[in-house]
């Protein structure tokens, strides 16, 4: 599985800018925080929305990403100081209000903030994995998990989600949206 197919790029030293792993049954995150850590900030986009990842595997993905340093001790998001991790957690088996009043507490304990940590992306902000309108830039845009404004910010990451959003999904939307994966062969 994921294991493998990670281990072999490192053994390889293979750079991955962008991986998409999203509809695969993903259950744990700690192949993908080793992964993160050591790409040092090569990994562009990753994509693990519709998996079955619990909050406590988003969490450590999110933080992997928010911590990640390079060689020389840099942080490695924002890349190059202004483009941040593009990173899809929708439709996993957390709650993402849930995952936002974690976030908070466990990035107090790092001395920041969610607002200096993750820009939200949503299909109206001018946001894109190339670019993040916000100054500075946070490591991470996390995108269309409509934790209610998390950013705290004005501006793209401020704004409500479309119609049809969270308010109009029903409770078990995350779980409803794993379980329409395909059944495996």
């Amino acid at each position: 599985g994921v294991r493998q197919i990670l281990a072999i790029f490192r053994k390889l030293q293979v750079p991955i800018l962008v991986l998409k792993l999203w509809q695969n049954r993903i259950e744990g995150s700690k192949e993908l925080v080793d992964f993160i850590h050591w790409s040092e900030g090569k990994l562009r986009e990753l994509h693990l929305s519709h998996n079955r990842l619990d909050l406590a595997s988003a969490r450590a993905v999110i933080l992997a990403a928010a911590t990640a340093k390079s060689s020389d001790g840099q942080p490695c998001y924002p890349r190059q100081g202004s483009v941040p991790l593009w990173l899809r957690l929708e439709g996993n088996s957390f709650n993402p209000p849930a995952l936002q009043a974690d976030l908070t507490s466990e990035l107090a304990k790092l001395g920041t903030t969610l607002p200096k940590t993750a820009c939200e992306v949503d299909g109206n902000s001018p946001c894109h994995a190339a670019l993040c309108v916000l100054k500075p830039p946070p490591p991470i845009h996390l995108t269309h998990l409509y934790m209610n404004g998390a950013s705290g910010r004005q501006g793209p990451a401020a704004t409500s989600p479309p119609p049809g959003g969270p308010a109009a999904r029903p409770a078990s939307f995350q779980q409803a949206a794993v379980g329409a994966a395909p059944k495996a062969p």
